[in-house]
């Protein structure tokens, strides 16, 4: 999980911002009020993506890192569940190979974790 988190944090602040960042940025500079009537009338962004955005930038800033890291831990937690999973259905050793492929693979996994959108924490 170290190693997961330390390579998702390299160069986190990472100066470019996709543009679903910058909508999500500017949502979650509304106040909790805007976001449950933004996210009612469209159904495929549930409010409650950004209220925990939200609630996230206001304790670790709203720039590009600090709404960066909520996705940055979604990612590292989403390690022990599947270890979980894997664990009950493998054995020990091949839950191990699953989360270090996870941890370390470094197309899709750590550079989707990056980005501050709710596809990563939706689907761990």
């Amino acid at each position: 999980m170290v190693c997961s988190a330390l390579l998702l944090t390299f160069r986190l602040g990472n100066p470019i911002l996709w543009i679903d960042e910058v909508f999500t940025t500017n949502y979650i500079r509304h106040g909790y009020d805007f976001l449950l009537d933004f996210a009612r009338p469209d159904e495929r962004h549930p409010p409650g993506h950004y209220l925990t955005l939200k609630a996230w930038s206001e304790l670790f800033g709203a720039d590009r890192v600090g709404i960066r890291t909520m996705s940055v831990a979604w990612a590292v937690l989403c390690l022990p569940l599947l270890y979980g999973i894997v664990r009950m259905r493998f054995d020990r050793r091949m839950a191990l190979i699953a989360i270090a492929y996870l941890a370390v693979f470094p197309g899709l996994s750590i550079m989707a974790a990056k980005r501050a959108c709710m596809r990563n924490c939706s689907g761990c």
